[in-house]
């Protein structure tokens, strides 16, 4: 009898906890943010084709995030005082480099740029110190990523190439669907389920499809490092398991094994109609050699660092010259800021991520740094700007984390 007690009170703590996990606005916010882009983007493209309706497609997003951010508000969750330092930071920079630097004005207020990046910075950084990173949350952004994937490439395959609007360097695309194949990764690695794997392998395929060798390369740093984690041994066999990877992976690469692969891969990709632009790159042997330009960008940058070292050029700063961001995180925190002040922002930026992942003893919440410092600090490298939605959701979430620390909040319901 007290056996039947026990489970029917189980199975009802159970639903219970179902249904708060359904019913909490940040499951639903948490939705949302990796739906954007795919899933969500879609069904409105689908909105936009109904008459009356297309009228307030523009509308659907901003209503969604605001009523679901204010509902996430009134669960009496608080901001800690460095997050709030950095908003005030970050709108300070900005009434600066409008005040001191007026030329950059027109990039930096211009309503595309406030709709596609400061605009995202905002409402991932809101999300970071919002989102719980325990077993659910981490597996309910797995079990989506997963969703995303297969939407994304139903897509090419559905609609894409048969429409032959597939292009061969389709850099944005990438890289909308790069943190989602992460997370299914990570859910793969978690779970040690077969289905989040097939659709690890279908995303890996998608970001090779694309043309675009940055994703790529973060994609596998990202899987590189989950697999360290994941293994539980000391440090010195873990070194001596990198070393032994990098050279096993070296000597595959300079393989013929790895070149009929390539020419195999390269024949199956063009004869569904997708891009080869990284196959060829790599049969060529040109896949780190050719920088696209960027070599140039480079240059041209750090010739204006050093014509303005202290001051720097306002945010912006660099499309006065370029047209564009300077595909390289680190040296455009120095054109923004200057050396001086750009280096302790950067010094800054580094270091919490890793002080968060090496204090905190929660494992999920290090799952969910290791993502987002792959795509935001190795794409630095050679892509991808501090003012993307990636380095501010990193910074919330790190700060966040800090304080459930402090606060010594480290059992997952208590979240």
């Amino acid at each position: 009898m007290d056996s039947e007690i026990n489970s029917g009170f189980a199975s009802r703590k159970g639903k219970h906890s179902s249904l708060t996990i359904t019913l909490d606005p940040r499951t639903w916010l948490i939705i949302l943010a990796f739906c954007e882009k795919n899933v969500v983007r879609y069904a409105l493209h689908v909105m936009n084709m109904i008459p009356i309706l297309n009228m307030f497609t523009d509308l659907v997003l901003p209503i969604l995030y605001t009523v679901i951010i204010m509902m996430c508000i009134k669960k009496n969750i608080s901001f800690s005082l460095p997050a709030t330092f950095v908003l005030f930071f970050t709108v300070l920079a900005i009434l600066v480099t409008i005040i001191v630097y007026p030329q950059n004005t027109k990039y930096l207020l211009n309503a595309e740029q406030l709709k596609s990046t400061i605009l995202p910075c905002l409402q991932w950084f809101i999300i970071g110190l919002f989102i719980v990173p325990d077993k659910k949350t981490v597996d309910l952004i797995g079990k989506v990523s997963c969703l995303a994937i297969a939407v994304e490439t139903l897509f090419i395959f559905l609609y894409m190439i048969p429409e032959a609007i597939m292009i061969d360097d389709d850099m944005s695309r990438a890289y909308q669907l790069l943190p989602q194949v992460m997370f299914a990764v990570n859910y793969a690695f978690n779970s040690k389920k077969i289905l989040p794997w097939f659709f690890s392998v279908i995303g890996m395929f998608y970001l090779l499809s694309m043309g675009t060798r940055g994703p790529f390369v973060i994609f596998g740093a990202f899987v590189f490092l989950k697999f360290l984690k994941t293994i539980k041994t000391k440090i010195v066999f873990k070194i001596i398991l990198l070393a032994v990877t990098i050279t096993t992976i070296l000597l595959f690469l300079n393989s013929n094994l790895f070149l009929n692969l390539l020419y195999w891969l390269k024949d199956v990709f063009k004869s569904i109609g997708l891009s080869t632009r990284i196959i060829d790159y790599s049969i060529k042997g040109i896949t780190l050699s050719n920088t696209s330009g960027r070599n140039e960008i480079f240059m041209l940058c750090w010739q204006k660092i050093k014509e303005n070292p202290v001051f720097g050029y306002g945010i912006y700063g660099e499309w006065q010259w370029l047209e564009w961001n300077a595909h390289n995180i680190y040296l455009e925190i120095l054109i923004h800021f200057g050396v001086i002040l750009g280096s302790v922002i950067l010094l800054w930026l580094i270091y919490m991520p890793i002080k968060a992942y090496v204090k905190t003893s929660n494992t999920y919440s290090r799952d969910i740094i290791l993502v987002f410092v792959c795509f935001v600090f190795v794409r630095g490298i050679f892509g991808g700007s501090y003012l993307m939605y990636g380095m501010y959701f990193l910074i919330a979430f790190c700060l966040m984390e800090l304080k459930r620390i402090k606060s010594h909040v480290i059992k997952h319901h208590e979240y």
